[in-house]
């Protein structure tokens, strides 16, 4: 068995099947067996994609469900290299989809549509469905608040389903309800018929006493303040292996190390909490002997309210011997989660690895 076993953290490395061609056109080449995921690789193989994804995968599923309140569901995940593969069945322009028991994606893990499948019944509306699964979704996304429920029942009376362009509003809808409700009033809602705004206003007021009008009111509020990355919730807080500021320390980007999520030739990425004593201003850098093109995302696991204390996201660019220095000013004392994402891991070899440090500010 390959070294690599260890690092799939409770999937079944030994339990990867190659199956036979029978000449069927969408059979999986590999499956790699999980907990309650059943991954089918689709002109994949297994050494094509980083092995923590695998496991974070299936610790996304249990960790979100238990927000539900229900046991993960088995999911067939059907993971492609593109979107080009002819058992490819979800729309055409969409990342990825889930009908019942199962999800198709290009990603590893994919936390949206992990956040449908793995519950096993969806919301009968797609405006709470797409918002929880926003609110439980990828890093890296922070999608602003646009629009209202209104014009976004509306779309859905239209199409079927909600518009992408909707999603932040979603996702600001599921948090509100939660805040307001908590979880039992989402599972409430999830079961009601609305298939307009009418029958939205109808439903709002039985669950939480609030007009769709005054819901909408205090969402115009959200809008203000947050877009969906600073409401998402976020796993990655709940770790007890956190580093104390002053820090520094070496984050790994190899598709093979520990902790690194993502695919070969791909975006690739891993993160790391840092506790800060102080509030005020601090330096985040980034070192690295080659040039590089990263992604960065800060969050305080700290939330007021609904929201993260901080969230911001942004592109940074080390380049060899001239580190990028990126200053935060104004943040509280607390733990943040420093996330770095390199867009195209095919620039770099296996073991790349990122020199990072943290320190107060002057």
């Amino acid at each position: 068995m390959s070294g690599l076993a260890g690092l799939f953290a409770g999937v079944c490395l030994a339990c990867v099947d190659t199956e036979p061609d029978t000449g069927g056109r969408c059979d999986a080449g590999v499956i790699v067996h999980g907990d309650k995921i059943e991954f089918l690789l689709m002109n994949l193989e297994v050494e094509d994609v980083c092995p923590s994804g695998f496991a974070a995968a299936e610790s996304h599923a249990k960790w979100m469900t238990a927000a539900w309140g229900v046991e993960p569901s088995p999911v067939d995940y059907l993971l492609f290299e593109s979107r080009d593969h002819p058992c490819w069945t979800c729309r055409p322009n969409s990342i990825g989809c889930a009908p019942k028991g199962a999800l198709l994606t290009t990603h590893l893990p994919d936390r949206h549509e992990l956040s449908h499948a793995s519950r096993g019944d969806i919301c009968t509306s797609s405006l709470l469905e797409e918002g929880w699964a926003t609110l439980y979704g990828n890093p890296f996304d922070n999608r602003l608040m646009t629009g209202t429920l209104r014009e976004a029942m509306q779309g859905i009376e239209d199409d079927g389903r909600l518009s992408g362009t909707h999603y932040g509003l979603a996702a600001g809808f599921a948090a509100f309800v939660i805040e307001t409700g908590g979880v039992d009033a989402v599972r409430e809602l999830c079961t009601l018929r609305y298939k307009d705004a009418t029958e939205l206003d109808a439903a709002l007021l039985e669950v939480l006493g609030l007009s769709l009008d005054a819901v909408q009111l205090e969402l115009d509020e959200y809008a203000h303040k947050w877009g969906s990355g600073e409401l998402r919730q976020e796993q990655a807080c709940e770790s007890a292996d956190i580093l104390v500021s002053p820090a520094a320390w070496t984050l790994e980007l190899g598709c093979m190390a520990e902790g690194v999520e993502g695919k070969l030739g791909g975006a690739v990425w891993n993160q790391r909490l840092v506790d800060l004593p102080e509030g005020g201003s601090y330096t985040f850098e980034f070192n690295s002997p080659e040039d590089l093109d990263l992604t960065v995302e800060l969050r305080s696991c700290d939330r007021d309210g609904p929201a993260s204390t901080h969230y911001s996201v942004g592109r940074h660019y080390p380049t060899a011997g001239k580190p990028s220095v990126v200053l935060r000013d104004g943040l509280l004392p607390g733990t943040y989660m420093v996330r770095v994402m390199l867009d195209k891991s095919d620039v770099a070899g296996p073991e790349l690895s990122v020199e990072m440090s943290v320190a107060q500010w002057p």
